[in-house]
């Protein structure tokens, strides 16, 4: 039984920006579950390891695009993760039909990001990284509960200044049935200054034969078809973003800046699954309602703001399963 994937890590960055809000990030995780009964007389099973660890490489481009109305942007966001799962396991009694079931996982996540404005001087390089916790709890009747924490860190390669940042999440899966699924949580983000709650509220139909809507809102819609056994074809739109601070050169004047973009993402994505333990992902489409913001160190002066309503990428992710188990870890951790 799938429930749904995790949106990205930047659909919260996104959204926090489009509401002006400094940048925090989250990502929720989903669980897959699988169960089978090995023997009609068996009272109790036990399931000591599910999940597999995993790994997910990818990147996105942005071309060079005009922003208002005479600058220019171009973007490289190369990004890696990985997914270590912890204790855990499930047990499953028949004769009392109690089902119960845990797993934990480390995430780790690494990133570079490279970006080129016009109305700076020098091109804005950072690398990020960040180690998360996530549970995961099932039992029968009770739905499932998903939570997460995670603490990094953003530095600016031009002036080595560090960005720290730390956020949790929590979010409740009720299951009405194999296509309905009903989804309940939140998240709060520390940026150092004061803490920001995001609610998350959702859901899961099934609206055509082989086809799902997924929404989670405030941050994304999906809307997946699966054309075959191993591949499925997907639109998205989400929010998404990024802030960072640099020292730069702005209107001849060397300073302190933070610059953010967000902006609506609209993309087609080519789920291929290559084999058991291996899935390419190939994604294209456009960003609209596009920020470009140019801040004072401190936020309290917008410097620049500069709009746009269409803005192509280019996206290709591998996500990475190794050893064996009954389900990978394809669908934990994030694309941050």
């Amino acid at each position: 039984m799938k429930l749904a994937t995790s949106p990205s890590i930047l659909a919260i960055e996104g959204l926090l920006i489009l509401t002006n809000s400094k940048m925090n990030r989250i990502s929720f995780f989903l669980l897959s579950l699988l169960l089978f009964f090995n023997s009609a007389e068996a009272q109790d099973v036990g399931f000591s390891s599910f999940f597999r660890p995993g790994m997910r490489l990818g990147a996105m481009y942005i071309p060079k695009s005009d922003v208002g109305k005479s600058e220019t942007a171009e973007m490289l966001h190369v990004r890696s993760g990985f997914i270590i799962p912890l204790g855990g396991g499930a047990s499953l009694n028949l004769k009392k039909l109690k089902v119960e079931a845990k797993q934990s996982f480390l995430n780790i996540n690494i990133g570079y990001r490279k970006n080129d404005w016009s109305v700076l001087a020098n091109s804005n390089q950072m690398t990020n990284f960040s180690i998360g916790y996530t549970g995961v709890k099932v039992g029968l009747g009770k739905g499932i509960w998903a939570y997460s924490g995670n603490v990094g860190f953003i530095r600016d390669i031009n002036s080595e200044s560090i960005s720290p940042f730390a956020l949790a999440g929590l979010l409740k899966i009720k299951v009405k049935g194999l296509n309905k699924q009903n989804f309940f949580g939140g998240a709060v983000a520390y940026n150092g200054k004061r803490p920001l709650i995001v609610p998350i509220i959702g859901w899961r139909r099934k609206i055509a034969k082989k086809t799902h809507l997924t929404a989670l809102l405030p941050i994304q819609v999906d809307i997946t078809t699966k054309l075959s056994k191993s591949v499925k074809l997907s639109f998205l739109n989400t929010v998404n973003g990024f802030a960072n601070q640099t020292e730069n050169n702005f209107l001849n004047q060397e300073r302190n800046l933070l610059q953010t973009f967000g902006g609506l993402k609209h993309s087609l994505i080519f789920n291929w699954r290559v084999s058991k333990s291996v899935r390419f992902l190939l994604e294209g489409g456009s960003f609209s309602i596009a920020n470009f913001q140019l801040f004072d160190e401190g936020r309290d002066n917008r410097l620049l703001k500069s709009e746009a309503n269409f803005i192509p990428f280019a996206s290709f992710s591998a996500r990475i399963n190794f050893g064996k188990s009954l389900i990978g870890s394809q669908l934990f951790g994030n694309d941050g």
